[in-house]
């Protein structure tokens, strides 16, 4: 089924893109943790 396959791409993209998401987020918790006060929003959250 051509839908089948299409659905399977859409969300392995979105988990992938999560992935991403994930890690450039602990990147930047990393930097705010050794450069307290770098992103001060980022506290926040």
């Amino acid at each position: 089924m051509v839908i089948c396959r299409i659905l399977h791409g859409v969300e392995s993209l979105i988990l992938s893109q999560k992935r991403e998401i994930q890690d450039t987020s602990r990147i930047l918790h990393g930097v705010e943790s050794e450069h307290p006060g770098f992103f001060p929003h980022l506290s926040i959250m």
